[in-house]
């Protein structure tokens, strides 16, 4: 009979201790679900208004880059010499002057070292004043003036041009003498051996507000953009900065406009998306599953040509996931706990159900061995 009566204990137990079990991990498994949708609308949303934070960064630095060199064009001393290298021109006609430029570029590009043609223009006081700017500025790479003929009249080193006036960036900055800003796209500066954004803006006279020359800037990327290297989110949250076409621009460890870092046709797609952020798989973006949120970046007076590039956020999926993971890990643990706990406390409840079924039991068999007389103490709480 005892056998009887602990089977039954036994079995309560069990059914109490599972469904338990059950109701826990039935919703620990629905929060993971709800918990992981709501997990990414939170991180899209925080990720994506991270991305446009530095997209806005990456436009003010280029801006910030676009006001120092008007302010230097500005400079008396830069205008006053100028003007007195457009003077040596009077009295010439405009196929007279080009054709003293390209024979002084000729001179200029097969110079060698100390030749007096490099030491006039790279050795003057507004050339020597280049390099302090250099010096206190180090995110520029290059800088040199021209006249309103594109020659030479003074430069930080050496340019591989010395007539400049048939350059775009030249002609867009000059723009027929009204005068305009130049923003290059990356490029490889071929004087510098550097990827550069270059900025050309014009030299105007102080009374007449013509337009008397160009000043030329070559700023590096890798310092322009050294705030992107310098962000962190988390322990594997990053930054990168690509072109229209997928091509890193900036990304940590890989040099500029070297590699694909999406293919355009995922790029594009990317682009039309309702959200500003996705899950994408292994890539050289990263090496496992990432979290990635996007913002176009439009740099000033390049987006009117086409040009435009995207800011990423990235962060391995595994660390944004981790909230939801930890949940379940804890939710595993309290259902182990509450297992060790429920066995003893389900055998001590189930006796008040266990003990009345063995009093049932008991009767019953002694009723079919003929004690009529035996009587059951029933307790039902409802007299």
């Amino acid at each position: 009979m005892k056998a009887v009566k602990g089977s039954i204990r036994r079995k309560i137990t069990l059914i109490i201790a599972a469904s338990v079990v059950t109701v826990t991990l039935a919703g620990a498994i629905l929060t993971y679900f709800a918990g992981s949708a709501t997990l990414m609308r939170i991180s899209g949303r925080e990720y994506s208004q991270i991305a446009r934070t530095l997209s806005m960064y990456t436009t003010g630095a280029i801006s910030d880059e676009i006001e120092d060199a008007r302010s230097y064009a500005t400079r008396r001393l830069w205008k006053d010499v100028v003007a007195e290298s457009n003077s040596r021109y009077e009295g010439m006609d405009a196929e007279s002057i080009r054709l003293k430029l390209l024979d002084t570029d000729k001179r200029w590009i097969a110079a060698k070292p100390g030749d007096p043609i490099l030491k006039e223009y790279l050795e003057n006081r507004i050339s020597m004043g280049t390099l302090d700017i250099l010096k206190a500025r180090t995110k520029i790479s290059e800088i040199f003036i021209t006249d309103k003929y594109g020659g030479l009249v003074a430069a930080s080193e050496r340019t591989s041009d010395f007539y400049q006036a048939d350059e775009e960036w030249w002609q867009k900055a000059y723009n027929g003498g009204k005068g305009g800003i130049y923003v290059s796209d990356i490029e490889f500066d071929e004087s510098s051996k550097k990827w550069v954004i270059s900025i050309a803006v014009p030299i105007k006279d102080s009374k007449s507000g013509e337009v008397i020359g160009v000043c030329k800037d070559s700023v590096g990327i890798e310092k322009l953009f050294g705030n992107l290297a310098d962000f962190k989110l988390g322990n594997t949250g990053y930054a990168v900065l690509i072109d229209n076409k997928g091509m890193a621009i900036f990304h940590h460890g890989i040099f500029a406009m070297t590699e694909k870092i999406i293919p355009e046709k995922t790029l594009h797609k990317m682009l039309e998306m309702k959200n500003s952020y996705l899950v994408m798989k292994s890539s050289l973006l990263h090496s496992e599953k990432a979290f990635v949120a996007f913002d176009g970046v439009n740099p000033p007076y390049l987006s009117d040509r086409g040009i435009s590039w995207i800011l990423l956020v990235v962060q391995d999926m595994s660390e944004v996931s981790a909230p939801i993971r930890n949940f379940i890990i804890q939710t595993a643990i309290i259902a182990a706990l509450m297992m060790i706990l429920i066995i003893p406390v389900g055998s001590f409840f189930s006796r008040f159900i266990a003990d009345p079924i063995h009093e049932l039991h008991l009767a019953t068999e002694r009723i079919i061995a003929g004690d009529w007389g035996y009587k059951i103490d029933v307790k039902t709480g409802d007299e």
